[in-house]
């Protein structure tokens, strides 16, 4: 395999052993003296995915799983169902586009419920949501809790299985 190529299916579980239960990948080989057969591989990055080096690569531990579970590489990104991004097991992933994947973001810690924002000029609570690039408002509300329940009604059918309401 030369040096830049993306890595097989082949290679991958000669490597690496993987259990769709936990959701972890464990060295088949010894990589290093700290590295050994059975350690916990890769590495936790800043994003708070689990991240994968092997060859000059690096990759997503969510792509190495459909990569050993299916025997290709996925068509898009992964989605981590329940948002934990280091939750690589079989049943919290699944494949989704951009526009998807961003669809099912958590939300920030700053702002309690998803899908609502401040508007200080006004003294009240927006609701508005985000399809295809585009702010659709939602209407302007005495309190959080009655902004975010017109966000989760409108996300439903707008976003489907990748609607998330936290």
């Amino acid at each position: 395999m030369a040096k830049y190529e993306r890595i097989t299916p082949e290679r991958l579980r000669e490597l690496l052993d993987y259990d769709p239960e936990t959701g972890i990948f464990r060295w088949r080989v010894r990589r290093s003296q700290r590295v050994r057969i059975g350690h916990i591989a890769g590495t936790i990055d800043r994003d708070g995915y689990r991240v994968i080096r092997t060859g000059y690569k690096t990759y997503r531990a969510s792509r190495l799983v459909y990569l050993w579970m299916r025997g290709e590489w996925p068509p898009a990104e992964m989605d981590h169902i329940n948002g934990i991004p280091a939750d690589d097991r079989w049943c919290n992933l699944r494949p989704a586009s951009r526009s998807q994947n961003v669809r099912n973001v958590r939300q920030r810690s700053t702002n309690p419920f998803k899908g609502i924002t401040w508007n200080k000029a006004q003294q009240c609570w927006r609701a508005q949501i985000c399809v295809n690039y585009r702010v659709i408002y939602l209407g302007s509300f005495d309190n959080p809790e009655d902004a975010h329940a017109v966000y989760i009604r409108a996300a439903e059918p707008y976003f489907g299985k990748f609607a998330r309401s936290t």
